[in-house]
């Protein structure tokens, strides 16, 4: 069972996301319309997730492709992007695959780096400016 225990600063326009356990397509589809329907994804909104205490992720290339509505949704209300700590080679891969459906839906132009997973653990409350600059290189 998955807990997706997560905060929302308001100052910050962050969303930090610390999912446990075994973790579903169903957990993440929960959890983000609950940001949407609580008004959490809004104009510029980041989202941090730190990925390291995920036991297992039950996904795969087709049911990635449910969460491309839901990202849809996000990009409409305002998503800026998502920035993961990804300690394991498979957390990347699947940070990377779902990205890559993600960024070519014909219906967005979106930054490559629109989630981005790296190895690098930095503070939530330092990610805006990372990614601001991650983007301006």
């Amino acid at each position: 069972m998955a807990a997706m225990d997560y905060s929302y600063n308001t100052d910050l326009n962050l969303v930090i996301l610390r999912p446990n356990g075994v973790v579903s397509i169903e957990n993440i589809l929960s959890y983000g319309n609950e940001l949407l329907e609580k008004g959490y994804m809004t104009q510029g909104t980041i989202e941090y997730v730190d990925m390291s205490e995920i036991k297992d992720l039950s996904i795969n290339y087709s049911s990635a492709h449910n969460l491309v509505t839901m990202h849809d949704k996000w990009l409409d209300a305002g998503w800026f992007g998502s920035y993961y700590y990804a300690p394991r080679d498979i957390h990347i891969g699947i940070v990377n695959m779902v990205g890559s459906i993600v960024k070519t839906q014909p219906n967005h132009n979106l930054p490559e780096d629109i989630m981005l997973p790296l190895r690098e653990k930095i503070e939530p409350e330092a990610v805006r400016e990372y990614l601001q600059k991650h983007r301006n290189l």
